[in-house]
Protein backbone atom coordinates (compact mmCIF):
# COMPACT_ATOMS: atom_id res chain seq x y z
CA UNK A 1 0.00 0.00 0.00
CA UNK A 2 2.91 2.54 1.31
CA UNK A 3 4.68 1.70 -2.04
CA UNK A 4 1.72 2.32 -4.34
CA UNK A 5 0.86 6.08 -2.81
CA UNK A 6 4.90 6.76 -2.72
CA UNK A 7 4.72 5.23 -6.76
CA UNK A 8 1.38 7.59 -6.92
CA UNK A 9 2.43 10.55 -5.49
CA UNK A 10 5.92 10.53 -7.43
CA UNK A 11 4.09 9.82 -10.76
CA UNK A 12 1.87 12.98 -10.13
CA UNK A 13 4.56 15.03 -9.73
CA UNK A 14 7.21 13.62 -12.42
CA UNK A 15 4.01 14.73 -14.96
CA UNK A 16 3.24 18.18 -13.43
CA UNK A 17 6.82 19.08 -13.99
CA UNK A 18 6.27 17.67 -17.92
CA UNK A 19 3.24 19.62 -18.55
CA UNK A 20 4.90 22.67 -16.70
CA UNK A 21 7.85 21.78 -19.43
CA UNK A 22 4.81 21.91 -22.27
CA UNK A 23 3.56 24.95 -20.76
CA UNK A 24 6.19 27.03 -21.48
CA UNK A 25 7.47 25.10 -24.70
CA UNK A 26 4.09 26.05 -26.16
CA UNK A 27 3.85 29.52 -24.39
CA UNK A 28 7.09 30.33 -26.16
CA UNK A 29 5.74 29.11 -29.72
CA UNK A 30 2.67 30.84 -29.04
CA UNK A 31 4.93 34.47 -28.62
CA UNK A 32 6.79 33.73 -31.61
CA UNK A 33 4.27 32.87 -33.66
CA UNK A 34 2.81 36.55 -33.26
CA UNK A 35 3.30 38.19 -36.80
CA UNK A 36 2.83 41.62 -35.27
CA UNK A 37 6.70 42.57 -33.67
CA UNK A 38 5.41 44.66 -30.56
CA UNK A 39 3.10 41.92 -29.80
CA UNK A 40 5.82 39.10 -30.12
CA UNK A 41 7.49 41.46 -28.03
CA UNK A 42 4.81 41.45 -25.40
CA UNK A 43 4.68 37.85 -25.36
CA UNK A 44 8.10 37.22 -25.05
CA UNK A 45 8.27 39.89 -21.91
CA UNK A 46 5.40 37.55 -20.83
CA UNK A 47 7.37 34.20 -21.08
CA UNK A 48 10.30 35.82 -19.67
CA UNK A 49 8.19 37.56 -16.65
CA UNK A 50 6.72 33.59 -15.87
CA UNK A 51 9.69 31.22 -16.98
CA UNK A 52 12.75 33.52 -16.01
CA UNK A 53 15.41 31.19 -14.56
CA UNK A 54 14.12 28.44 -14.34
CA UNK A 55 15.79 26.50 -17.30
CA UNK A 56 13.36 26.50 -19.69
CA UNK A 57 14.38 25.11 -23.15
CA UNK A 58 13.95 28.80 -24.83
CA UNK A 59 14.99 30.81 -22.05
CA UNK A 60 17.77 32.13 -24.22
CA UNK A 61 16.24 32.31 -27.55
CA UNK A 62 13.38 34.69 -25.75
CA UNK A 63 15.96 37.02 -24.45
CA UNK A 64 17.35 37.28 -27.95
CA UNK A 65 14.25 37.43 -29.72
CA UNK A 66 12.79 40.54 -27.28
CA UNK A 67 16.31 42.32 -28.20
CA UNK A 68 16.27 41.46 -31.79
CA UNK A 69 12.62 42.12 -32.35
CA UNK A 70 11.93 45.90 -34.08
CA UNK A 71 9.77 47.06 -32.32
CA UNK A 72 9.55 50.73 -31.52
CA UNK A 73 7.38 50.78 -28.39
CA UNK A 74 9.80 48.28 -26.36
CA UNK A 75 11.76 49.36 -23.70
CA UNK A 76 15.13 49.62 -24.98
CA UNK A 77 17.35 49.85 -21.79
CA UNK A 78 15.52 46.35 -21.18
CA UNK A 79 16.07 45.18 -24.53
CA UNK A 80 19.41 45.97 -24.75
CA UNK A 81 19.82 43.66 -20.80
CA UNK A 82 17.93 40.88 -22.45
CA UNK A 83 20.30 40.48 -25.21
CA UNK A 84 23.26 40.77 -22.74
CA UNK A 85 22.07 37.71 -21.09
CA UNK A 86 21.12 36.12 -23.79
CA UNK A 87 25.09 36.31 -25.18
CA UNK A 88 26.21 34.75 -21.55
CA UNK A 89 23.50 31.69 -21.92
CA UNK A 90 24.90 28.36 -23.64
CA UNK A 91 22.84 27.66 -27.04
CA UNK A 92 23.10 30.87 -28.89
CA UNK A 93 24.22 30.29 -32.32
CA UNK A 94 27.23 31.94 -34.34
CA UNK A 95 24.68 34.08 -36.24
CA UNK A 96 22.20 35.30 -33.45
CA UNK A 97 25.82 35.91 -31.47
CA UNK A 98 26.20 38.50 -34.16
CA UNK A 99 23.36 39.78 -34.44
CA UNK A 100 23.08 40.52 -30.36
CA UNK A 101 26.75 41.95 -30.40
CA UNK A 102 25.67 44.60 -32.85
CA UNK A 103 22.34 45.13 -31.63
CA UNK A 104 23.22 45.67 -28.01
CA UNK A 105 25.35 48.75 -28.09
CA UNK A 106 22.66 50.57 -30.02
CA UNK A 107 20.13 49.70 -27.97
CA UNK A 108 21.83 50.99 -25.36
CA UNK A 109 22.96 53.74 -26.70
CA UNK A 110 19.23 54.89 -27.84
CA UNK A 111 18.56 53.94 -24.15
CA UNK A 112 21.26 56.88 -23.24
CA UNK A 113 23.63 54.57 -21.67
CA UNK A 114 26.24 55.79 -23.65
CA UNK A 115 29.32 53.86 -21.37
CA UNK A 116 27.04 50.64 -21.69
CA UNK A 117 26.97 50.91 -25.35
CA UNK A 118 31.17 51.68 -25.56
CA UNK A 119 31.51 48.73 -23.54
CA UNK A 120 29.13 46.68 -25.50
CA UNK A 121 30.71 47.90 -29.09
CA UNK A 122 34.25 46.73 -27.12
CA UNK A 123 32.47 42.81 -26.85
CA UNK A 124 31.58 43.38 -30.86
CA UNK A 125 35.16 44.29 -31.20
CA UNK A 126 37.01 41.73 -29.24
CA UNK A 127 34.54 38.80 -30.51
CA UNK A 128 35.70 40.26 -34.01
CA UNK A 129 39.42 39.43 -32.89
CA UNK A 130 38.89 35.90 -31.99
CA UNK A 131 37.04 35.20 -35.18
CA UNK A 132 38.67 32.30 -37.23
CA UNK A 133 37.10 34.12 -40.26
CA UNK A 134 39.57 36.86 -40.84
CA UNK A 135 37.56 39.09 -43.78
CA UNK A 136 34.57 38.37 -40.67
CA UNK A 137 36.82 39.32 -37.99
CA UNK A 138 37.94 42.56 -40.03
CA UNK A 139 34.37 43.51 -40.53
CA UNK A 140 33.26 42.75 -36.69
CA UNK A 141 36.40 45.00 -35.35
CA UNK A 142 35.48 47.82 -37.73
CA UNK A 143 32.38 47.92 -37.19
CA UNK A 144 32.67 48.06 -33.32
CA UNK A 145 35.18 50.61 -33.99
CA UNK A 146 32.39 52.85 -36.39
CA UNK A 147 29.70 52.46 -33.55
CA UNK A 148 32.03 54.35 -30.99
CA UNK A 149 33.21 56.57 -33.28
CA UNK A 150 29.08 57.50 -33.70
CA UNK A 151 28.40 57.23 -30.12
CA UNK A 152 31.77 59.76 -29.65
CA UNK A 153 30.69 62.28 -32.54
CA UNK A 154 26.77 62.35 -31.48
CA UNK A 155 28.48 63.07 -28.19
CA UNK A 156 30.40 65.99 -29.52
CA UNK A 157 33.36 63.78 -28.76
CA UNK A 158 35.31 64.62 -32.16
CA UNK A 159 38.98 64.17 -31.45
CA UNK A 160 37.42 60.16 -30.08
CA UNK A 161 35.22 59.82 -33.18
CA UNK A 162 38.46 60.68 -34.90
CA UNK A 163 40.67 58.11 -33.83
CA UNK A 164 37.66 55.64 -34.00
CA UNK A 165 36.99 56.14 -37.47
CA UNK A 166 40.76 55.94 -38.06
CA UNK A 167 40.83 52.54 -36.31
CA UNK A 168 38.28 50.84 -37.85
CA UNK A 169 39.52 52.27 -41.35
CA UNK A 170 42.95 50.91 -40.27
CA UNK A 171 41.42 47.31 -40.04
CA UNK A 172 39.20 47.80 -43.16
CA UNK A 173 39.22 49.92 -45.78
CA UNK A 174 35.91 50.08 -46.99
CA UNK A 175 35.14 53.45 -48.58
CA UNK A 176 32.04 53.73 -45.77
CA UNK A 177 34.25 54.36 -42.98
CA UNK A 178 36.42 56.97 -45.23
CA UNK A 179 32.85 58.81 -46.08
CA UNK A 180 32.27 58.83 -41.96
CA UNK A 181 35.55 60.51 -41.69
CA UNK A 182 35.33 62.81 -44.13
CA UNK A 183 31.91 63.82 -42.94
CA UNK A 184 33.42 64.77 -39.81
CA UNK A 185 36.38 66.85 -41.48
CA UNK A 186 33.53 68.72 -43.05
CA UNK A 187 31.44 69.34 -40.14
CA UNK A 188 35.13 70.30 -38.35
CA UNK A 189 36.32 72.50 -41.40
Amino acid sequence: MNRTLIATVTLVFALAGLAAAQSADEEYLTAMQQSDPCKKVQALEAYLNKYAGQGTANEHWAYAYYCLEPCPSKNVQKAAEYGEKALIMAGIDGQTKVKLLVAVPQLYHSAGQTDKAKTAARKLIDFGKSSSDAKVGAQLQAGGYVMIGQFAEKASDFGGAAENYITAYGILKDPSISKLLNSLAATLY
